[in-house]
């Protein structure tokens, strides 16, 4: 169900509260009910058992980018996990996405294997990040870029502050309608570079669009060192390799 009344708003918000508890991976509140105020590019979604709320999530949209919405948070209760069928749980997104007309989900990670290396992240952080690929996986049949080439390596404006890196993440993306096969290797355990920058771009535009205005590449790169960061290091590696890994399954 998409949350329309505040009341149903309320109610997505405190499952997300539940599930992500800690500050680094939840907005807070003021942006959380930003979000809510602004229909046109960001929608809360309930997933009920009947009539009782056991999951919420947020998507971000944008008309002008219409292919694609970003799932920043998806969140099942506790006591809910479990009940409710992989088989079952991929119909309903198929459903939502088809009724308001997208082609894919996309999605973003933090990368365990990157957290491990980096060592400054507690275990329990990087347990819960593996259990959340994991899910996704299995769940919606998300496939992951993760190429342990640094030179590939998915970089982005941390959330509080727009000049700094937000590193050690992995982008996601769930097909609706099935993806090109040349966009993959005949193994499909890799992607073309370029269709890797291309979904990193309409994520980027659907995060930091408006009700008025898609940022063009152009324009993300001017304003945010960790997008153009990205950019120019994909660029220089697609001109040596074609593909970027996909992460294991």
């Amino acid at each position: 169900m998409v949350v329309e009344a505040a009341a149903q708003y309320l109610c997505a918000r405190s499952i997300l509260k539940e599930a992500f508890t800690d500050q680094a991976d939840l907005e807070d509140d003021d942006k959380l009910d930003e979000l809510f105020h602004r229909p046109r590019i960001a929608r809360y979604f309930l997933l009920l058992r009947g009539q009782r709320p056991m999951g919420a999530g947020l998507i971000r949209l944008n008309p002008m980018v219409p292919q694609s919405i970003y799932v920043p948070y998806i969140a099942i209760r506790a006591t809910d996990r479990g009940s409710l069928s992989t088989r079952r749980m991929k119909q309903l997104f198929a459903e939502f996405t088809r009724r308001i007309g997208v082609r894919r989900l996309l999605i973003e990670a933090e990368n365990p294997r990157c957290m491990l290396l980096d060592g400054s992240y507690r275990r329990e952080r990087v347990q819960r990040s593996a259990m959340r690929i994991y899910l996704l996986q299995r769940v919606l049949g998300t496939s992951f870029i993760g190429d342990p080439d640094p030179a590939a390596a998915y970089t982005r404006p941390a959330s509080d502050d727009a000049q700094k890196v937000k590193a050690s993440l992995l982008l996601g993306f769930v097909p609706i309608e099935p993806e090109p096969a040349s966009f993959f290797n005949p193994e499909r355990t890799a992607i073309t570079i370029a269709r890797y920058r291309q979904l990193y771009l309409e994520l980027m535009q659907l995060d930091y669009g408006t009700e008025t205005l898609v940022p063009t590449l152009s324009q993300l790169v001017a304003r945010y060192p960790a997008i153009r960061d990205f950019m120019t290091r994909t660029n220089a590696y697609r001109e040596g390799r074609r593909w970027a890994s996909l992460y294991p399954s």
